[in-house]
């Protein structure tokens, strides 16, 4: 099977996370799109993503038998039109950004409502859609056959990280004051940043830790007032590994989301997750290992980190164990089987 896959390679995902990662198994014969380590792509080519489906199509159409629009949200525009061949396409924004994408185009590369307008019926006509959670799943029945979109959750890298996390090298004790957040797409900042102050007053001992590689211009100014807070922008793989492996708790104040890959990451290698009460009743992450707390509510969120932080050795263990158990579910090679099996479905 020759695949042509067109996907952006994104510099803060670092080697080991994003949906690139399911390129490793499905082993596309082509791929095509935005490299952000290189920086490569001309400013119109990345305002204007779908140019690359041209290019895919002028270099590949007659030697592939299937493409898929990795990022369908950036690249998905006329790749159903142009193409002679089944195109797949996926999907990673949450239910209410999807929404203005499926009803307005109002995500990226367009010219007003121009190029929503000319492929209005792009959803449709594409082979198969594949979307990380049920939600999303709801929003395109309202333009495609519900026997089309497919739930496929984001993966990781349960080998890597396991391997990483026995090695009797990287043993670390968890430093049960210490509140991981990585990642930065979606993240609610204010609230983040409210609550780093409040508790430099009632829990000084808290000690918050934020990796981001690429932090809003806004809320750089916070960063120096918090004296609760170490900000990582430059961490290897191992090193961010080694933070996981450290915390008592990662906490992620999203105002959204379909997929995490700091969430994935932190459970393989054994850190529970405290986030913000905004995800589906289908959302798979729910245990001793996993706390939500309601969106704006700082007490109930302190009341979270403080249940994570004053775990024992042993309802530690407790907890490292149950959220290694369920990230097994969602390893890379397990996500491109399934993936794999649309493909052979839609040919």
């Amino acid at each position: 099977m020759r695949i042509l896959s067109i996907r952006t390679s994104f510099k803060h995902h670092g080697e080991n996370a994003g949906y690139k990662q399911i390129l490793k198994y499905l082993k596309p014969s082509y791929v095509v799109g935005i490299d952000e380590s290189k920086g490569e792509s001309s400013k119109l080519k990345r305002k204007y993503q779908w140019l690359f489906e041209f290019r895919a199509w002028r270099k590949y159409r007659r030697n592939i038998d299937i493409v898929h629009v990795m990022y369908g949200e950036d690249y998905y525009r006329f790749s159903a039109y142009i193409f002679k061949k089944p195109v797949i396409v996926s999907y990673h924004q949450p239910p209410e950004l999807l929404a203005r994408e499926v009803r307005f185009g109002d995500f990226r590369g367009r010219i007003g409502r121009i190029t929503h307008k000319m492929t209005k019926k792009r959803f449709a006509k594409a082979a198969a859609v594949i979307v990380m959670e049920q939600g999303q799943k709801e929003v395109f029945k309202e333009v495609m056959p519900e026997e089309k979109i497919h739930v496929i959750p984001l993966g990781v890298h349960n080998k890597d990280l396991s391997e990483f996390y026995h090695d009797k090298k990287n043993q670390i004790v968890r430093n049960r004051n210490q509140v991981l957040t990585v990642g930065n797409w979606l993240r609610d900042w204010k609230f983040y940043f409210d609550l780093l102050r409040k508790c430099e007053g009632l829990y000084p001992e808290l000690e918050f830790v934020l990796v981001n590689r690429n932090m809003p211009k806004e809320w750089m100014g916070e960063i120096s007032k918090r004296a609760n807070l170490s900000y990582l922008t430059d961490v290897n793989d191992d090193e961010l590994f080694s933070l996981y492996m450290k915390s008592a708790v990662q906490f992620l104040p999203v105002k959204s989301a379909a997929g995490n890959n700091a969430l994935l990451q932190g459970l393989v290698l054994g850190c529970p997750v405290l986030m913000t009460n905004v995800i589906s009743d289908e959302f798979p992450f729910k245990g001793k290992f996993a706390s939500f707390y309601e969106k704006d509510n700082f007490e109930n969120c302190i009341q979270g980190i403080n249940e994570f932080s004053n775990l024992n050795e042993k309802e530690n263990l407790i907890v490292e164990e149950s959220a290694i158990a369920v990230a097994k579910k969602y390893d890379w090679e397990q996500i491109a089987k399934r993936t794999k099996e649309i493909y052979k479905s839609v040919l």
